[in-house]
């Protein structure tokens, strides 16, 4: 199904993405064969894994900070948030601008410490880490700075996703129009879709086209 917005395009069905393991093999047979377009690509082990699995800095700020700070600052650097998701210590947001794309995920390590991992990558599938760089300085300087952000104003024209099926229920994730959502059940007013570490939450039947 599709999730629809007035006047914006719809949601549709994510598709299975492919097992972690087989982009490392890629990796590895394009590094081996000389492909150009991936000399920038690290070529040790540790590289590799991070190149894969993303890069990750701590911020000493609570997790609700880190993640206010981090969508503010991708909005800023031009980037429409498209996803947004926060529960159980945990968040996880993904963004677009142009042919870049950008997913970040984080969690609590203590209640004053915050580990998030980014992975921007452009068209041609590459690693664009000087954006990663520029969007971890960002966030440690908006945060140092203590600057008040407009909660509100980030998730304007978002879709709620709630715990349960119930509107007064928690509401832990936020889409965009355009957004991925993989759907698990339907039937009635309510749609249990999938969210991140294999949990579900729920969003109103009637934005579903």
């Amino acid at each position: 199904m599709c999730l629809k917005i007035s006047h914006n395009p719809p949601i549709s069905i994510l598709k299975k993405l492919r097992p972690a393991g087989f982009t490392v093999v890629v990796v590895l047979l394009l590094l081996l064969s000389g492909c150009a377009v991936l000399t920038a690509v690290p070529v040790t082990i540790k590289e590799i894994k991070d190149y894969v699995v993303g890069r990750d800095q701590s911020f000493s700020y609570p997790i609700d900070q880190v993640l206010k700070s981090t969508i503010y600052n991708l909005r800023q650097m031009g980037f429409a948030i498209s996803r947004i998701e926060s529960f159980n210590q945990k968040g996880l947001i993904q963004a677009d601008w142009k042919n870049t794309s950008v997913k970040l995920s984080m969690e609590t390590i203590t209640p004053k410490l915050t580990k998030v991992i980014v992975k921007v990558k452009s068209d041609n599938s590459s690693r664009e880490y000087s954006s990663e760089d520029e969007l971890f300085a960002n966030v440690r300087e908006t945060l140092k700075q203590g600057k008040e952000i407009d909660w509100e104003g980030l998730i304007k024209g978002m879709v709620t996703v709630h715990l349960k099926p119930d509107k007064n229920s928690p509401v832990i994730a936020y889409l965009a129009p355009g957004a991925l959502a993989d759907v698990i059940n339907q039937g009635g007013k309510w749609v249990k879709i999938g969210l991140m570490d294999n949990c579900t939450g729920f969003i109103v039947h009637k934005h579903l086209e």
